[in-house]
């Protein structure tokens, strides 16, 4: 009988959000690329604050994205309080986002 490796995963994972309406999805993707150039540009450039606008860049497209999310979760294992706030940002905006398709 095969034995069972035990998981040494241990991450806790919240629900899955539903998905949001394909408009929302599309200008959150086109927002956060655009803030994300703008914060490689900021790396570059005095006066942006770069590291700042590439994280709310990436935050926004982890709202629209579920694969951009998973890849974040990944870059962020080293710093898990970023990534417990990256967390609740996202619940919070999605949150916000979908508040009046609940009211229907």
């Amino acid at each position: 009988m095969p034995e069972e490796k035990p998981d040494h995963h241990h991450t806790f994972k919240r629900p899955h959000l539903p998905s949001l309406h394909i408009g929302v999805r599309i200008v959150l993707l086109a927002l956060g690329w655009v803030v994300l150039a703008l914060g490689f540009a900021g790396l570059l450039l005095p006066g942006l604050q770069g590291i700042l606008l590439i994280i709310l860049g990436a935050a926004l497209l982890s709202v629209a994205s579920e694969r951009v999310h998973r890849a974040l979760k990944t870059l962020l294992q080293r710093w898990p309080r970023v990534s417990e706030r990256l967390d609740h940002l996202r619940h919070s905006l999605h949150d916000k986002l979908t508040r009046h398709k609940k009211a229907d």
